[in-house]
């Protein structure tokens, strides 16, 4: 469990049994919800999860593995996004740049349509 986490921090999430497509077990995840919401008495965070595997997919945005602090090539599923209690953020892993953190953004915006 860790204190509030920032928008833009990737975290190991233990996001369960997965059902379906769904992403699950602990992998990690990039914050993307502002710190107004993560340090509110709810305790959540809204995330996006990461994969290992390059499937071709264009809202698939890669991550720059060695800034990010993570192990081997990555790729955060712009469509996988979550709301998760403080308590399923395992461990600190690194973070994201603002270019990777923009381009998040501008891709939830287009796949979101807003």
């Amino acid at each position: 469990m860790v204190n509030a986490p920032r928008i833009g921090e990737i975290y190991m999430v233990d996001f369960g049994d997965p059902v379906g497509h769904e992403q699950g077990y602990q992998r990690p995840a990039v914050i993307i919800s502002p710190e107004r919401l993560n340090r509110t008495p709810s305790r959540i965070a809204i995330a996006m999860a990461v994969t290992s595997r390059d499937r071709g997919v264009p809202y698939h945005l890669p991550l720059d593995v060695e800034r990010c602090g993570l192990e081997r090539p990555s790729w955060v599923r712009t469509e996988d996004i979550r709301t998760v209690a403080h308590e399923r953020l395992k461990r600190y892993i690194g973070r994201v740049s603002g270019e990777e953190l923009d381009d998040l953004r501008d891709m939830l915006i287009t796949l979101l349509e807003l």
